[in-house]
């Protein structure tokens, strides 16, 4: 079964790197934290030389070491290592949650949400591009920590008490969303499955130990940093947009998906109904508690309801063999025997179970795929032309220079040429929010503002771009503007209006990007 959701997994996932000769979309902050570990000689920097130097290091580190170390140990760059990293690791945790479906449930609803995880569009997008790097090891290691977790509370031992621990702590040191769902989802498996003092214990046990683990991390931030730092990037989510995306997966499936959506939302109510809490629970706790990496958890848990519903109650339906009674740990499932009637009944009944299974794990797979083809998602990337046109800033714009960077994309999240500008041209983008969400105080949610309303500037003129930067205090020297279609906005009028205009002077031209120098800042 791990080799077939493996290879249910691989054609989404591999597709848009294929046709990619530079990192998905984002990690280019990621790159610069690399960089400046290498050049350290591996010692934490104070600051990241990322967009002006003025971001504190305190993002957990694990994920950012690993690359690091693996490129100076081969001489391969960071940003070939993040093209495929990030995905690798992504199959690892396809691999890991077949493992940990089979723990929490029996044969055939185990098989069944190993095969529905991986094609949960949320399972993938945002793990298997740039700075995908610490999401898919942060998500990696808690799975890995709920399997032994969930072995800590039902069977105890130590061996399962440490590795629990261990598993938190790397998740925790790689992506700070991937530590909280890790330690609240094991809270939630506390409640549901060893309410008692060997399972209180337990926990308290797996928590001190996750602390002490991590303390070379978080101890070095407050030493230097304050809890600034740490209190930025906790409020730096708003709960409406874990809400929303909630919403979007529980109810749209990632928009890919909806079918498998349906049938989830059929497993809650089979879990209601037999009074088998784990995953309701769990679910809920997922979208209250976690943020910024929302997608995955909730992609493993729906598929987790997805197997309920159709190996506990759908499939047996149509005549398959069901479970009888819950999953117990260390004994095989008790199957039902199937119902009784002549041989064309039972052929009957097969073929409509194949066809219903094909059907609803098809579906996604070739959306998915049309998703990759059309490229209506965030995984894009910054071609060469543009690559070329960051190279030429760095080297003939003065080391000062502030730019308000231009892009058709839909949002900053979604903008590969937003992140990787700072890293690639080496100079400050004024509305690049990535790794201020760490820096105390308005910088974060003031980059996303200008942003957004440069947005507005897109049909207009030079004008609306000199009056918003001085209303939102944001004095620029430079203008980058991407030509490249990536989202909803036509970048022409804009352009034509910069090149006009008597405040600006073209100094850089390509099929790609076209550079500005403001004459009257």
């Amino acid at each position: 079964m791990v080799g077939l959701a493996l290879a249910v997994a691989l054609p989404v996932r591999l597709l848009p790197l294929l046709g990619a000769d530079f990192p998905l979309n984002d990690g280019g902050l990621f790159v610069a934290m690399g960089q400046d570990l290498i050049a350290s000689g591996f010692q934490l920097p104070l600051t990241t030389s990322y967009n002006g130097g003025a971001i504190p290091f305190a993002y957990p580190p694990y994920a950012i070491y690993f690359a690091a170390a693996l490129s100076s140990a081969t001489g391969i760059g960071l940003p070939a290592l993040l093209r495929f990293l990030p995905l690798l690791v992504n199959l690892a945790a396809v691999v890991a949650v077949a493992i940990l479906a089979r723990r929490l449930l029996p044969v055939p609803a185990s098989s069944v949400a190993a095969l529905a995880f991986p094609l949960f569009p949320s399972s993938f997008e945002w793990l298997v591009m740039g700075a995908g790097l610490t999401r898919s090891f942060g998500f990696f290691f808690a799975i890995l920590a709920l399997f032994f977790g969930h072995r800590l509370f039902v069977m105890g031992g130590r061996g399962n008490l440490a590795l629990a621990a261990i598993f938190a702590s790397l998740s925790v040191v790689s992506h700070p969303a991937a530590g909280v769902f890790g330690l609240a989802s094991l809270f939630i498996f506390f409640l549901v499955l060893s309410r008692d003092h060997r399972g209180f214990v337990s926990l308290l046990a797996v928590c001190v130990g996750c602390t002490v683990l991590t303390a070379p991390w978080w101890g070095t931030v407050l030493v230097r940093h304050g809890l600034g730092p740490l209190t930025a990037a906790a409020s730096a989510t708003e709960p409406s947009q874990t809400v929303a995306t909630f919403a979007s997966l529980v109810l749209l499936g990632g928009s890919a998906s909806p079918l498998l959506s349906v049938v989830a939302l059929v497993g809650i109510f089979v879990c209601v109904a037999r009074a088998r809490w784990l995953l309701p629970l769990w679910l809920l706790a997922t979208a209250v508690v976690v943020r910024n990496l929302t997608g995955p958890p909730l992609a493993l848990i729906l598929a987790l309801l997805v197997g309920e519903a159709l190996g506990e109650l759908i499939l047996p339906g149509l005549g398959a063999p069901g479970t009888v009674g819950s999953r117990v740990p260390g004994s095989e499932p008790q199957v039902a025997a199937p119902a009784t009637g002549g041989d064309q009944g039972r052929s009957t009944g097969r073929w409509a179970r194949v066809a219903l299974v094909t059907f609803l794990l098809g579906q996604p797979i070739l959306a998915g795929l049309s998703r990759q083809v059309w490229g209506i998602d965030a995984l894009q990337f910054i071609g060469a032309q543009e690559r070329t046109a960051m190279d030429w800033v760095s080297t003939h714009t003065p080391e000062s220079s502030s730019f308000l960077v231009l892009t058709a994309a839909r949002s900053w999240a979604e903008d590969p040429a937003s992140e990787w500008f700072p890293t690639l041209a080496k100079r400050a983008s004024l509305a690049t929010p990535q790794g201020f969400e760490w820096v105390r105080g308005p910088q974060y949610r003031r980059r996303g503002q200008l942003y957004d309303r440069l947005k507005q500037c897109f049909p207009r003129d030079a004008t609306c771009i000199e009056s918003l930067a001085a209303k939102l205090g944001a004095p620029f020297t430079h203008v980058y503007f991407s030509k490249a279609l990536r989202g909803p906005y036509d970048p022409a009028p804009l352009a034509v209006s910069l090149a006009r205009s008597s405040r600006y002077r073209l100094i850089w031209d390509g099929s790609e990007a076209a550079v500005f120098m403001r004459l009257s800042p």
